[in-house]
């Protein structure tokens, strides 16, 4: 990995605010959590992916839903603008490597906290020794490209790419190919992430995901007060109990995701 110049603003203060706002909504909008162009989700949503930088790309008060093709959402309205962040290290994954050294070193919610990592190229885990990432708290802007070789079967109550993204931690425009298999004591299988309590924004997952009580494609289980927005599975989804293409268990925000599964 090598450290960039580039920073990103973090306002713990707005995290709080908007975590709150987003949780309240969930309680009072629970028939909104899987909805499409509800203007006051599109509203939390936009906020909630604003948590570690002050601006997105485009003014979330000024979109219309109604004028927006599932495109736009996905690729420009629901991530956070790079021109934007200012403030946090900003270190770059050039290879698997790199991300192997990620996830050795993330196993305290403190290492990745006030980090961006920004994948500059599709990368290859196959024979990498990688198992996933413990505890990511930063950001990891995947740049539109592909993680492809995920292949997990290891021992572990909580799996995913990342095992657990934490409250103000942003995950977005990355695809993950993999093949994830729940043994033994692993009961929370997710593709992209196990549990969820930060944004994962405009990702997929492709490939076989075999869980056990709790299987979700994007995130097993998205907790308050995780936001899921313009994401998509594709991969082929099993499981014991809670089983969902995009997530088992949902308690955040789900939006404008879709399971495109077999």
């Amino acid at each position: 990995m090598r450290a960039g110049q580039g920073m990103i603003r973090y306002s713990k203060k707005r995290t709080a605010f908007v975590m709150a706002f987003i949780t309240a909504a969930a309680l009072i909008l629970p028939d909104a959590a899987y909805a499409g162009p509800v203007d006051s989700l599109k509203i939390l949503a936009g906020e909630a992916l604003a948590v570690q930088g002050d601006r997105v790309s485009h003014s979330v008060s000024s979109l219309d839903p109604d004028k927006l093709s599932m495109d736009e959402l996905t690729v420009e309205n629901f991530t956070v603008s790079s021109d934007a962040l200012s403030g946090n290290t900003v270190v770059y994954i050039d290879s698997a490597d790199d991300l192997v050294e990620l996830a050795e070193k993330a196993d305290i919610d403190s290492y990745t906290r006030d980090r961006t990592y920004i994948l500059t190229k599709d990368i290859d885990l196959m024979g990498k020794g990688f198992t996933s990432v413990p505890v990511f708290s930063g950001v990891f802007e995947g740049k539109g490209h592909s993680i492809r070789g995920f292949t997990y079967n290891g021992m572990g109550y909580v799996t995913g790419l990342f095992r657990y993204v934490s409250q103000g931690a942003i995950v977005q425009n990355l695809n993950v190919y993999g093949n994830v298999s729940a043994v033994n004591d692993e009961e929370i299988t997710g593709g992209i992430c196990g549990v969820n309590e930060g944004v994962i924004s405009n990702c997929s997952f492709r490939g076989i995901l075999k869980g056990r009580a709790i299987t979700g494609g994007i995130a097993a289980i998205n907790e308050v007060p995780g936001t899921i927005m313009a994401c998509t599975n594709e991969a082929q989804i099993s499981g014991y109990y809670y089983t969902g293409g995009v997530t088992g268990k949902n308690y955040g925000v789900t939006a404008y995701s879709y399971n495109k599964g077999p």
